[in-house]
């Protein structure tokens, strides 16, 4: 928190006019700091003076270049980028697209008649299943209508390709979410470089842009050729700041608390009847907990914010001066008039989907007439990673007086945290870029003279990822009606003049003319269906990755019962919740008893059982209910992976998502078995019963021998994991009362054979680890062969050798 305070109030006094000259007058930055420090805000000495001796390095690199970075990562503005007169041939330029009657304009569709697009890349855009595409030539700008009836029509690929598949940290729940469209693409025009050594950034529009006729609007492609070659060397910054960040202004290593004299609430002393009332009293007290708070270290060193220091970057202009650049253009006004004089300001939203691959956005201000301050906020999902702090386990309060995050964020990744960065103002002739991890949202604004019209007038940039090559204009022939319509006239006046050509010969011509392009109709209502799953899309990023505002405490998580640890009546006993949304409760009950009911939850995990895992047979009982997603396991975990012995389950198949590692038959079902990665080489072991059960006995060894006979790396028994039968959900709501205990060692009669089938051998039988004969022979290969207790065989039948698995278990491996 300390840290964005210090970008936004650097933000604050570079929106100051001359403020370049003025940070290096003593007299205004000693007025400037009293400032500072009479606003309130969380400021010490040290913050102001590295605020200061920063403030100080920008006015230099702004001299130097003619930008300065507002907020990192990568937000970069230039108020001198594009000169008075590239901003004046620009508005006029414009005025074609502007000067047409009424009827004729298109507002943006939920836009009251205020958003006018004159070009847009919703309208018109590559539809899949629908767009005509060359595979094998490359449309010029020069050339576009010379491609008729040669492209092939653009195949709808399937649904599944669209969606997020099997990624760490993603639970079933947000692995269906749609990153790609199958039905739209934004179309982006192509551009080449061809400048020198002494103007590298010189490019020229090498395919049309979406929806402005290359022919009409020729002198318009110029000016817009002109401002991409000057937004460069913006977005050079802007990807370089993303890509290779400074250092922290303020580095926090370790988490300190000043003494505080009021004692901590305790659970036990409300109980279960009181559990709201604990929570809220357990919520005060950790934030009113006084804690040292991080500032900066040492002074700021210039040094360290070089691109040199920082690490490599190839200019775009060199690294890709053969490939070029493909950017999507769009052009807006927002008009307000005395009838509609205010604006309400846009969405939270980064641009575009996947199929886009806009790596950084650009947008010109190109022309403000009578209207009020206008600015553009920006705001990211923190990074919540806390592997590398030291702080009390389980005491996360300080999240919410360092970060900001709310008091109830417990530092897992499935936490919806938000920071806000702060506001640059729109002013007239200033150039914004910005990276698209970052979402943005366009401020309210209104006429200052009610009395007469006013607008504000934009020019887009955004700018796909370099190194992923898009269909682009390149690629599809221009779909609009309208445009074919101009062509078609001069081209088919010139060729049905011809008396001698066939009847049939022109109404193909004809036909093969008029076949392809896109109505205006149409287009509209392909743009609204477009804008509905885009709307869609922008709805699960706020809902999923960024739901709380970072400067206000979180509402309190209704999760009941705090999550905890420990030993009850002999057992241990872990409760786990992501604390992201619904309600949790949790109770243990006698022996290995224990109830668990959850509402509209983001995820939990609780159970009873051991806390040092061992080849039990572990006995449960009970009832679970959800219509949703669930687990009933046999679960262990450690800091090397976890193993599920899936008993029951809701919805969501886990291995669908995994790699088989084959089946196996034990306690009267066969076992789908899989392996699943979560990323860093941190390994889930699975098995899930065919035959659904919430009582039984699981033979864990049968489980834990196939995963170190089939190469499944992680052995629970060979790490420090707990082991318990616990009830897992995750977005569903549900109840589970479940009884744990260790059963006896099977008799060889009741146990039988277990078999496997390998997904790569076929079916293999093995002698059960726990059916070895108490005669004088050695025991076969998995057969138990010592442990406490044990009066069977202490040898095994050859090649095979007596291991120790735990003190009460020896296995011949």
């Amino acid at each position: 928190m300390r840290e964005l305070t210090m970008m936004q109030i650097m933000n604050t006094i570079i929106e100051k006019p001359e403020w370049e000259r003025k940070v290096f007058d003593e007299e205004i930055t000693s007025r400037w700091t009293t400032e500072i420090s009479e606003s309130g805000k969380d400021v010490t000495p040290k913050m102001i003076e590295w605020i200061l001796a920063e403030l100080k390095h920008k006015a230099t690199v702004l001299k130097e270049t003619g930008m300065v970075t507002a907020f990192n990562p990568g937000v970069v503005r230039s108020d001198s980028a594009i000169s008075k007169d590239l901003q004046a041939a620009l508005q006029k330029a414009m005025k074609h697209l502007e000067d047409v009657p009424e009827e004729e304009k298109d507002y943006h569709p939920g836009s009251d008649n205020q958003v006018l697009d004159l070009v847009h890349p919703s309208l018109f855009p590559v539809v899949y299943g629908r767009s005509q595409i060359l595979k094998n030539e490359v449309i010029r700008l020069d050339n576009c209508w010379s491609w008729s009836g040669q492209a092939e029509l653009l195949q709808t690929p399937p649904e599944e390709d669209a969606k997020i598949k099997g990624q760490y940290g993603l639970w079933p729940l947000r692995q269906g979410m749609k990153a790609y469209s199958t039905k739209f693409q934004w179309l982006p025009c192509d551009v080449q470089f061809i400048g020198g050594d002494d103007d590298a950034n010189k490019c020229q529009i090498a395919s049309y842009i979406n929806n402005l006729h290359p022919k009409n609007s020729y002198d318009l492609y110029q000016v817009i050729e002109q401002i991409i070659a000057k937004t460069i060397p913006l977005w050079d910054e802007t990807l370089h700041d993303a890509v290779n960040p400074p250092s922290p202004r303020i580095s926090y290593d370790d988490v300190e608390y000043l003494d505080y004299d009021v004692p901590e609430p305790e659970y036990d002393d409300f109980g279960l009847d009181r559990v709201e009332e604990y929570l809220e009293a357990r919520r005060a007290w950790g934030v009113n907990r006084p804690i040292i708070m991080p500032e900066p270290e040492g002074e700021f060193d210039p040094s360290k914010r070089s691109r040199s220091y920082l690490g490599p970057w190839i200019p775009l202009s060199d690294k890709f001066r053969d490939s070029g650049l493909q950017v999507i253009v769009k052009l807006a006004n927002i008009e307000l008039t005395p009838e509609k004089p205010r604006y309400e300001g846009g969405s939270w939203h980064v641009e575009g989907q996947l199929n886009e691959h806009i790596c950084a956005t650009a947008i010109y201000y190109y022309s403000n007439e009578n209207i009020t301050h206008s600015s553009l906020s920006f705001r990211q999902r923190a990074i919540d990673d806390f592997t590398d702090l030291n702080y009390p386990q389980s005491e996360h309060d300080f999240l919410y007086s360092v970060y900001g995050f709310g008091p109830d964020v417990d530092g897992n990744n499935d936490c919806n945290i938000t920071q806000e960065l702060g506001s640059v103002s729109c002013l007239e002739g200033r150039l914004l870029t910005f990276p698209n991890v970052l979402q943005h949202r366009v401020a309210p604004f209104e006429l200052a003279d009610k009395s007469k019209p006013g607008s504000r007038k934009i020019l887009a940039l955004f700018l796909v990822d370099p190194h992923i090559r898009i269909i682009s204009s390149a690629n599809v022939p221009p779909q609009r009606e309208d445009w074919w319509a101009e062509e078609k006239m001069s081209l088919g006046q010139d060729l049905f003049s011809k008396k001698d050509l066939p009847v049939e010969l022109q109404q193909m011509i004809k036909e093969e003319l008029e076949g392809s392009p896109m109505t205006i109709k149409e287009a509209k209502e392909l743009r609204l269906e477009l804008m509905e799953e885009r709307t869609a899309v922008k709805g699960q990023q706020n809902d999923m990755v960024l739901t709380s505002p970072a400067a206000a405490p979180a509402p309190l998580a209704k999760r009941n019962t705090p999550n905890s640890s420990g030993t009850n009546n002999g057992y241990f006993y872990q409760f786990w919740d992501d604390g992201s949304s619904g309600t949790t409760t949790y109770t243990n009950g006698p022996a290995g008893e224990y109830s668990v009911n959850w509402q509209n939850v983001g995820d939990f995990t609780a159970g009873k059982g051991w806390q040092q895992a061992e080849a039990r047979n572990i006995s449960f009982s009970g009832t679970v209910n959800s219509g949703g997603n669930f687990y009933l396991a046999v679960y262990t975990w450690s800091t090397q992976g976890e193993n599920y012995i899936l008993e029951d389950y809701g919805t969501y198949n886990p291995c669908s998502g995994g790699t088989n590692m084959g089946s196996l038959n034990s306690d009267g079902s066969d076992y789908q078995v899989c392996l699943v990665d979560r990323g860093n080489n941190y390994l889930q072991n699975w098995s899930i019963r065919q035959n659904k059960r919430s009582s039984g006995t699981v033979t864990t060894a049968n489980h834990y021998n196939y995963y170190q006979s089939h190469g499944m790396t992680h052995n629970p028994l060979s790490s420090a994991a707990y082991q318990i039968v616990s009830t897992e959900g995750y977005g569903s709501s549900g109840s589970a009362d479940i009884t744990v205990s260790e059963a006896s060692p099977p008799t060889s009669s009741s146990t039988g054979t277990t078999s496997s089938t390998s997904p790569t051998t076929g079916t293999t039988s093995s002698t059960s680890p726990t059916t070895s004969s108490s005669s004088g022979t050695g025991a076969a290969h998995w057969g138990q062969c010592g442990g406490i207790g044990w009066n069977g065989p202490t040898t095994c039948v050859s090649p095979y050798t007596c291991q120790q698995i735990n003190p009460y278990y020896y296995q011949c491996l």
